[in-house]
């Protein structure tokens, strides 16, 4: 009969656990589960904006300027294809106000597909301007993080651009559409732009920024500030002020030929490049 194997005398080791992986910008405190997912931000950010502006989407009703360029403006009326061009070609405020020279062609065209699909109802109209502020707070989410650098403080800083109060009017009045599509649209021009670079200059990318900061243009004017605003951020951070280069620059002519479409298209609506005191 043989003997029992012998036991070894040392002490068993309990097993090591695998050294946690730090998230960057996130404090370590934080549960594990929280700095693992970053889309809970986002969650926690639509439940923050839902709450700030549930206000706005009971019982709405059509308030100031909405009344005159939303639910009594016929030129709003898609009949026939035409109709379309009259839309992107029309004045902001109409013949009753000639003097008011805006021109904001894709904020009429989204009222324009809005009274085609549930005529002149305001609480659709403002379901679309959360969804669109929604929209915009995320793209703010994701600018922070690329220039700041830190979970957290992107975060903090796209909740405070949500709970803002001045952007009640996003979604308490329909024509606050106007500075939400000027906003998100230059942030998706700006975040094309940032692919393009990461993609070694690919000239769609940038191709589609320029097309897409042409959208903003017709949206709201302060997104006519883009484009600079862009050479800013890009020349600050590469350098690029110190030592300029044909190859990081001529994106840039595609920005400025997408401006001169804003303006001749305005000159052509108008009658004039700018607007009324």
């Amino acid at each position: 009969m043989s003997a029992p194997p012998e036991r070894d005398p040392r002490p068993t080791e309990a097993p090591v656990a695998a050294p946690e992986v730090p998230v960057e910008g996130v404090p370590s405190g934080f549960p594990a589960f929280l700095r693992r997912h970053r889309w809970l931000d986002l969650v926690a950010l639509v439940a923050l904006t839902l709450v700030a502006h549930a206000g706005a989407l009971l019982d709405t009703e059509f308030t100031y300027d909405d009344v005159t360029i939303v639910a009594s403006d016929a030129r709003l009326e898609l009949r026939t294809p035409a109709d379309v061009g009259r839309v992107l070609l029309g004045s902001y405020w109409g013949e009753a106000f000639a003097g008011e020279r805006l021109y904001r062609p894709i904020p009429r065209l989204t009222y324009a597909l809005e009274r085609t699909l549930w005529g002149t109802r305001p609480d659709p109209a403002h379901w679309v301007n959360l969804l669109l502020h929604l929209a915009t707070i995320a793209l703010v989410l994701d600018l922070l993080r690329a220039l700041l650098r830190s979970r957290w403080a992107a975060l903090l800083g796209a909740a405070l651009f949500a709970a803002q109060p001045l952007h009640a009017e996003a979604t308490a009045g329909i024509v606050g559409r106007a500075e939400v599509l000027g906003l998100a649209l230059t942030l998706v021009a700006l975040r094309l732009h940032r692919w393009a670079r990461a993609h070694g200059d690919a000239p769609r990318g940038f191709a589609l920024a320029a097309f897409t900061f042409l959208l903003a243009f017709g949206s709201k004017e302060s997104a006519l500030t883009g484009p600079f605003l862009l050479a800013l951020l890009e020349g600050a951070a590469v350098g690029a002020f110190a030592r300029p280069s044909l190859r990081r620059a001529w994106p840039y002519a595609l920005y400025a030929l997408a401006l001169g479409v804003y303006f001749v298209a305005r000159l052509v609506a108008l009658g004039a490049i700018t607007s009324s005191s």
